[in-house]
């Protein structure tokens, strides 16, 4: 059994064809939560937060787990989110 073999065995688990990526979105969002928790609970910076969590979003994608396109997504949502406090910092609120 390989890494990328797992999102097929949650896939069997939850009655899933083999085929359907809801298993490596499951898992792929349990990954992501985690980690954005623990960095959250850990008060770090936002960019640390985005950093990490960006080259986690990748390597997932990396792995099959997450499709591309919803890495696009991801990414441009947590630099959303960092281009808003960078204008908030620089208006000085």
């Amino acid at each position: 059994m390989a890494l990328y073999d797992l999102p097929d065995l949650v896939n069997s688990v939850l009655g899933l064809p083999s085929g359907d990526v809801t298993g490596g979105l499951v898992m792929s969002i349990g990954i992501v939560t985690m980690i954005g928790l623990v960095l959250a609970v850990a008060k770090i910076e936002l960019i640390g937060i985005a950093v990490v969590l960006i080259s986690v979003v990748a390597l997932l994608t990396a792995i099959g787990w997450l499709p591309i396109y919803l890495m696009v997504v991801i990414i441009l949502l947590v630099s959303a989110l960092f281009a808003k406090q960078m204008a908030d910092w620089l208006r000085g609120d």
